[in-house]
């Protein structure tokens, strides 16, 4: 006699693996966490006692390493933002308001004149 093996069965197996793998994920993430934390704070207990009036902040900024290019976007975007705002600038968001802020000449034309373009008329 053989018994059949609905196809649910396999889908309910992967479900399962996908669950474990998450929880091996998550138990690898925050092992590297725990050393990090332990790596830094050794670091700052020898900092303290080789140069005892370093402040924290400067520790900080030795262990910082280097900028993160992936952030940058999103910095620049803020940075155009906040330029944009400052200058008066109704609604920062917008490409017309942007544009020229980024030092770039662009001609956006304005809805009235796109309308009449294309309706043929002056």
């Amino acid at each position: 006699m053989t018994i059949a093996i609905p196809p649910s069965n396999e889908l309910l197996h992967a479900y399962g693996r996908v669950l474990r793998l998450g929880d091996l994920m998550w138990q690898h993430h925050f092992e590297f966490l725990l050393l990090g934390h332990d790596a830094y704070a050794t670091f700052a207990d020898f900092c303290k006692c080789q140069l005892p009036d370093i402040p924290d902040q400067h520790i900080a900024q030795m262990v910082a390493g280097i900028d993160v290019l992936l952030f940058r976007p999103d910095a620049e975007l803020r940075r155009l933002a906040q330029l944009a705002a400052s200058a008066g600038r109704k609604d920062p968001t917008h490409p017309e308001n942007v544009y020229g802020l980024a030092g770039q000449r662009v001609y956006i034309p304005s809805r009235a004149a796109s309308r009449s373009a294309r309706s043929g008329s002056p």
